[in-house]
């Protein structure tokens, strides 16, 4: 059948280059991807080094107790003044992701394994590889080991080096007094899939599949499997192809969050792959200004956004810094955070990412977003996603728990000598929901029961409670039977496609309501 050909920035050499390759294809329906080809916007003059001439890594020895959370912690790396992502948002920038506070009050249990499927690895000074292979079958290519490919169109230059800007972001290591803070303090995993920024989809799918420790055909399993997966790549198609999205699916499976870029096209995402794929967790770009970057793709598929504008980062000089922008450098954040979350927290749902994600974002700015359909939820806030997670981990949210156990929110003695007040309010629990940082008067939380154990896709619940206020009062509930879950919801939509379950594992009777 006929090759797909797409690329996440179109150009006509491109095409033109990709065409030329459409009798290549090795599986049907496959399809070139690609990643943004052009460079950051500043950067340091580049004098080209050998691999053996880059400065040598120190092996980082991974240790079982982290230190403990710090309030006054700054990362002491040379260029952490110039990635504002880890800023708080302020009335004029409001895309900055406040990662600081999350990192200061990160309690993890173990290091994550962030990995990182792109093009244009190489050994940066900043990045500590725990393993990696080359994918690459485009053209002559052949799979192997070398996957920190000094890619290049000339003796002088590296035609790509976006894998490596990609992978800075988010796990550049920490507190080494060069280079960049990333985000996550863990373990980085790489697998090469293009050549120069092209390559089979196919590929990336195959990659996928050895990140997360699943078998590929002739193919050496990782030394580590990834905790989260970013894939900052894809292109212009209207479906997601079958691989992909067994390969996703198997990571949604095995509990490994699969960030995409939602790609620069400005087109609907839903023409795009892999953010088109079920599972993902689709990130848009934005300004810092709080608008939508204006290459980004829109649409309902977008999960949120992360700043793609001035986002500092490695580039191909070792000792530079450069400013990348677009959502292949929105998703990386987004991937660090949740490498976090997942360090602290274990296994997340897609379910429970999304959910805080949407009811924890920065507003965008209005104008253009203030219809979600086009923008998705909002602008990612790191310290909020990660608090909200922890007191909802902690059982402090998103919990029914007895009214009568509450008295702050009723009277337990006014109640105590009335037989039928008693027994109606026994019959009583509480939900309490993250406080939303919307600006939007519409934005209501929807209760949903489903047959215990089913999935809590939308389409299998319905819809038994709603409120626009963080705090609900439910009653006639059926527990044993069902399960209930929640969801945010505004007047254009309701974020997500499966509810978040709520936990009812603190629904105990106080002692009086068993007189």
């Amino acid at each position: 059948m006929k090759t797909i050909l797409l690329a996440l920035m179109l150009s006509l050499s491109f095409v033109t280059y990709a065409s030329n390759l459409a009798s290549n294809t090795h599986i049907e329906n496959d399809v070139i991807i690609g990643t943004p080809k052009s460079k950051p916007k500043t950067y340091n003059d580049y004098h080209s080094l050998t691999l053996e001439q880059l400065p040598k890594q120190q092996v980082k020895e991974p240790y079982s107790i982290y230190p403990s959370s710090r309030s006054d912690y700054v990362p002491n790396d040379t260029y952490y003044n110039e990635q504002v992502h880890w800023l708080a948002p302020t009335t004029q920038y409001l895309s900055y992701n406040n990662i600081l506070p999350s990192v200061q009050r990160l309690s993890p249990m173990r290091r994550p394994v962030v990995g990182i499927i792109d093009s244009g690895f190489y050994a940066h000074p900043d990045l500590i590889y725990a393993d990696g292979y080359d994918m690459v079958t485009l053209g002559d290519a052949q799979r192997g080991e070398n996957y920190l490919m000094r890619e290049s169109d000339d003796e002088e230059h590296f035609c790509n080096v976006h894998g490596t800007g990609v992978a800075a972001v988010a796990v550049a290591t920490r507190d080494n007094n060069l280079g960049f803070a990333g985000i996550a303090d863990g373990d980085f995993l790489a697998t090469r899939s293009m050549d120069c920024g092209f390559g089979y989809l196919s590929d990336s799918s195959d990659a996928l599949l050895w990140q997360i420790g699943k078998p590929v055909e002739d193919i050496r399993p990782a030394t580590v499997t990834a905790d989260v997966v970013n894939m900052s790549l894809g292109g212009t198609v209207d479906h997601c192809p079958d691989f992909m999205q067994n390969a996703i699916t198997e990571a949604v499976n095995s509990g490994v969050p699969v960030i995409a870029a939602i790609g620069n096209n400005e087109m609907d995402a839903s023409e795009f792959t892999p953010a088109n794929c079920n599972g993902v967790i689709n990130v848009a770009a934005a300004s810092r200004e709080g608008e939508l970057f204006s290459s980004s793709n829109f649409g309902t598929l977008i999960d949120i956004a992360a700043l793609g504008d001035f986002v500092a980062s490695a580039t191909e000089d070792p000792d530079g810094v450069g400013w990348w922008e677009e959502s292949s450098f929105s998703a990386p954040i987004v991937t660090g955070v949740l490498a976090n979350a997942v360090s602290e927290f274990g296994l997340l749902s897609n379910a429970e990412i999304k959910f805080f994600l949407a009811v924890t974002a920065t507003p965008f700015a209005a104008g253009q977003c203030d219809d979600s359909n086009r923008c998705g939820p909002g602008i990612m806030d790191a310290n909020a996603f990660h608090s909200s997670l922890r007191e909802y981990k902690n059982g402090d949210l998103v919990t029914l728990k007895p009214a009568l156990s509450n008295t702050e929110f009723c009277d337990k003695d006014l109640y105590a000598t009335d037989d039928n007040e008693l027994a109606m309010l026994c019959e009583t629990y509480e939900l309490v929901m993250p406080v939303h940082q919307s600006n939007r008067s519409d934005i209501r939380f929807e209760v949903m029961v489903f047959v215990k154990d089913d999935t809590m896709q939308y389409a299998n619940g319905q819809v038994v409670a709603t409120s626009t206020s963080s705090r609900m009062l439910m009653s006639a509930l059926d527990m044993s039977s069902n399960d209930y879950g929640v969801r945010m919801c505004n007047t254009e939509r309701c974020f997500g496609d499966t509810a978040i379950k709520i936990n009812s594992s603190s629904t105990a009777l106080p002692a009086k309501c068993n007189q």
